[in-house]
């Protein structure tokens, strides 16, 4: 990342990551590092746990055949390569996230790349903070370019950027709202971790907790407002992910309304209506006003509702 070094370079990228309002080309670049990392990391802490079973297994082989043996090893060299490659990709893509977002962190802030960001932040600081963190540890990690603490000081940079950039408290809702990994206890756990070993200055980890405070409230308030809508009516749930729609979108070529965010989401990888396969694009998108209404109104109504009951 020397070119990021060079102020000239960092403005051109700040342009280019503001074209079409941040749903650009940049937009696009953005969700195939999730891509990238998502697959390279999650397979790399996956190889590491099939590289520890191996290891136990040839440590004492004695109920083994001659030819089971070499399997074992030969499966055991694969994972090591795995490991190897995987890691080193893709700690270059975390690398790149934490650098670029310290300066360009508002297309991750969009509808339709805020859950995304958020969700493999929160998958990837459980798997280091958690309870299994313990079967990531192996014997001479660096030479499979494996450092879990550098690891988890990139991925809490890229936390600090993003929450730095956002305006409206929508990351720390994406964050509560990943019921797969967010969990409370992970960003004390790498706290803790980033003042043992010095990772992070004083002031970043208390940001990096201050975030984890809203995070909470977000989450207590997601909580709250489920309480107060209840059960969603059908017509008001998107297809897709079965949550309520707060920007219904008519897609033309199927005829189904859809959640904005939803289907653009989809549509950064696939340009097809995910109903019929037909080519579909962002700017063929009607927006559903008649059915936002609706939703606007029962919204009122159920707040209405739960304020009178106390």
């Amino acid at each position: 990342m020397h070119c990021w070094t060079i102020q000239a370079h960092r403005d051109a990228w700040k342009r280019f990551a503001a074209l079409e309002g941040g749903r650009g080309p940049y937009q696009r670049f953005a969700n195939m590092l999730i891509n990238d990392a998502t697959y390279l990391l999650d397979d790399a802490l996956k190889n590491v746990q099939e590289y520890r079973k191996l290891e136990a297994v040839l440590a004492s082989p004695g109920s083994l055949s001659a030819q089971e043996r070499k399997e074992k090893q030969e499966a055991l060299s694969k994972a090591a390569q795995a490991m190897r490659s995987c890691f080193q990709l893709g700690t270059g893509v975390i690398q790149t996230l934490a650098t670029s977002t310290t300066e360009v962190a508002e297309p991750f802030l969009l509808p339709e790349m805020v859950q995304r960001i958020a969700n493999m932040l929160d998958y990837f600081l459980l798997y280091l903070t958690g309870p299994n963190r313990k079967m990531l540890k192996v014997r001479d990690p660096e030479r499979y370019h494996f450092n879990p603490k550098q690891l988890l000081a990139l991925i809490c940079q890229i936390h600090l950027n993003i929450a730095a950039a956002d305006k409206q408290g929508v990351f720390a809702q994406a964050i509560a709202a990943d019921e797969r990994s967010y969990r409370p206890e992970m960003f004390s756990e790498a706290a803790l971790v980033l003042r043992q070993f010095g990772l992070m200055g004083e002031l970043q980890i208390q940001q990096l907790e201050y975030l984890a405070g809203r995070v909470a409230q977000a989450a207590a308030e997601g909580l709250a407002e489920e309480e107060v809508l209840g059960d969603i009516p059908d017509e008001f749930q998107d297809p897709i992910q079965y949550t309520l729609m707060r920007d219904p979108v008519l897609m033309p070529t199927s005829g189904t309304i859809v959640d904005r965010p939803t289907i653009l989401r989809h549509l950064l990888t696939d340009p097809t209506d995910p109903f019929n396969r037909k080519q579909l694009t962002a700017d063929m998108l009607q927006p559903a006003t008649e059915l936002k209404a609706k939703i606007d109104d029962w919204l009122k109504e159920q707040r209405r509702s739960k304020m009178q009951m106390g």
